[in-house]
């Protein structure tokens, strides 16, 4: 319920006044580029996993393939305000990893139908770890959101 509520809190933020007039003011590029934080995310999640804290699924030796989405950027954010295709291509790509990130960390949590994994990811339960749901799902799902309304809005 946290995840969720972030993500939808994230969402909504996109569309008050500030976070159309942040989508219209800043180039597209920087909206791309934003995403690049994916990387050393994902960098810090597998050092997690080496140390015990999360379960391998929530790497990119597991189910959990978001560093594409930090490479991506890095990639392709010079391109994108010549080549909107790259932009929504590129959005597509990190708003279905994204996903892909709620679902790995629901089934790797202790949920009755979730997957047998040890250690379980129980990050909400412990500071600093707890952050990484409002700061970096909500930052990725606020950063997907402003791309989004950008491209449709271009």
């Amino acid at each position: 319920m946290f995840l969720a509520g972030t993500v939808a809190a994230a969402v909504l933020m996109a569309f008050t006044p500030i976070g159309r007039r942040i989508a219209h003011q800043v180039p597209i590029a920087w909206l791309v580029l934003f995403q690049a934080f994916r990387l050393p995310l994902e960098l810090v999640l597998h050092d997690w996993y080496l140390s015990g804290t999360i379960p391998k699924t929530m790497t990119w030796t597991g189910s959990n393939w978001d560093i594409v989405s930090g490479v991506l950027a890095c990639l392709v954010f010079a391109f994108v305000d010549k080549r909107y295709w790259l932009a929504w291509l590129f959005n597509i790509i990190g708003i279905v990893l994204l996903l892909n990130v709620g679902r790995v960390a629901l089934l790797s949590s202790p949920v009755p139908f979730g997957w047998d994994v040890e250690p379980k990811l129980e990050l909400i339960l412990h500071l600093p770890y707890a952050y990484i749901v409002p700061l970096c799902v909500g930052g990725a799902a606020l950063g997907h959101a402003m791309l989004t309304h950008r491209l449709l809005s271009d």
